[in-house]
This record gives structure tokens, C-alpha cells and sequence, in this order.
């Protein structure tokens, strides 16, 4: 399923955060950086069946239209939001705090200047229990939400 045009703006704008060389490509050694700050911990050998996936002209980094292809397919496919939550609940208290969603938007934004207001918004938007936390079901059911 193709990028909406916001979806390709965001998709822009993250690939331009993790392109540190500013060379309008994406090596190996920063998408290994991407993902990691994403949550994700893949082997050399995942990383490289990765790379050699979307790296259509087999230049050794990925541009911006395959990295469309990369975003195009974690779209497609259901994520183990399990494992995503678990990696963002750093304290292991089965729930997500405001800080651990501040680090978690920080992590992916790079920017540190999130206002307090955005993450109560976006926790209260995601606590359907009203209780200040968000659990695995509230995460997944905020998830289903945004992403349908």
C-alpha cells in the first residue's frame, strides 16, 4: 500500500534525521542507528538482509525511494506490539510512564524540547482508564486506533 503524503513527509523527515552525513543516503551503520533508536536490536545478519532487501541499486546505503519501500513495509506488516511495549517500559512495571513516552518521542524526534503538554495529550489520549499509565492493552487498542 502506497505512503499517504503525510506518511511521506514523516518518512522525509526521519530518513533527513538519520542521514548524519547529510549524503542523501542512508549507510548501513546509520540505518543500524535508526532502528536501534526505534527500539529495535537487529542482528549483523538481519541488518544486512535489510540492507540488501531495499538497497535496489546495490550501492551499499539506501535512498529516500527505497527507504519509502521500508516504511511501506513495516505499514504492512502487524508489528509485535508486545515487544515494542516491553522495549519502551523501561522501569519493567508493565505500564508506560510519562517519562518513558517522553524518552520514546525524544528517542525517535531527536528533539528534547517535547512540551509537557504534547505527552499529557498524547497519554491521555492513550489511558483509557484514567489512571496515569498506560497498560499493553490501552497501548495496543491506541495503536489499532491510530494506525486503522
Amino acid at each position: 500500500m502506497p505512503l499517504t503524503t503525510e506518511q511521506e513527509s514523516l518518512a522525509t523527515e526521519t530518513f533527513e534525521s538519520f542521514d548524519r552525513n547529510k549524503d542523501n543516503s542512508i549507510s548501513i551503520d546509520e540505518l543500524l542507528r535508526m532502528l536501534r533508536r526505534l527500539g529495535q536490536r537487529p542482528s549483523n545478519d538481519k541488518l544486512e538482509e535489510i540492507m540488501a532487501e531495499f538497497d535496489s541499486d546495490k550501492n551499499g546505503s539506501v535512498s529516500l525511494k527505497e527507504f519509502f519501500k521500508i516504511v511501506e513495509g513495516i505499514n504492512n506488516t502487524e508489528p509485535d506490539l508486545k515487544d515494542t511495549f516491553e522495549a519502551y517500559d523501561t522501569d519493567k512495571s508493565g505500564f508506560l510512564t510519562s517519562q518513558e513516552i517522553r524518552k520514546v518521542i525524544v528517542a525517535i524526534t531527536r528533539d528534547k524540547r517535547i512540551s509537557n503538554e504534547v505527552i499529557d495529550d498524547l497519554l491521555a489520549n492513550a489511558d483509557a482508564s484514567g489512571d496515569g499509565k498506560i497498560s499493553y492493552e490501552e497501548f495496543a487498542k491506541f495503536y489499532s486506533d491510530a494506525t486503522a
